[in-house]
């Protein structure tokens, strides 16, 4: 969500290029957008940390958790009038490198978090809040820190 709000990375360019694909192939689709993840940043410490430290990008977001976004699926794969578009989010927004700490702390790891800020145009959207939603956006719960306390949080087993 917000993808059209950050120019110029590749990423989310490539995820707006794939949704026109969808809706002009032959049969119709619903496309559901959804803010990241709230397993977004143990995402980003798996990838970045190094010994005691880890790096996190700066960008203002808006999590929501992977399960409430299944649900939402399923929801809209089975209603007969499926709307074209539907966009979900999280309760609450939060700068991605304090949800990183959070994580941390709260799994009791002693892990430096270092904020990273993106070069560019994009990372100059991506931390303003571009994909921070629109107000008129469904937002569904539970908070990140409701999250932590669940077993959703887990660290994987893989």
């Amino acid at each position: 969500m917000g993808l059209e709000r950050v120019p110029g990375y590749g990423y989310y360019q490539a995820k707006l290029e794939q949704e026109v694909a969808a809706r002009s192939g032959p049969l119709p689709v619903s496309i559901v957008r959804a803010t990241q993840f709230h397993e977004f940043p143990a995402q980003i410490l798996a990838r970045t940390q190094k010994g005691p430290f880890a790096v996190a990008p700066r960008m203002k977001i808006q999590p929501i958790a992977a399960r409430a976004v299944g649900e939402t699926l399923v929801d809209v794969a089975t209603i007969p009038a499926r709307p074209p578009t539907v966009e979900v989010a999280g309760p609450e927004p939060a700068d991605l490198v304090d949800l990183a700490r959070a994580l941390i702390a709260h799994r009791g790891q002693r892990v430096a978090v270092i904020a990273l800020c993106i070069p560019g145009a994009a990372g100059k959207s991506m931390n303003g809040g571009a994909l921070i939603p629109t107000p008129d956006v469904r937002t569904i719960g539970p908070t990140f820190t409701q999250w932590l306390e669940s077993p959703d949080s887990a660290p994987s087993k893989n």
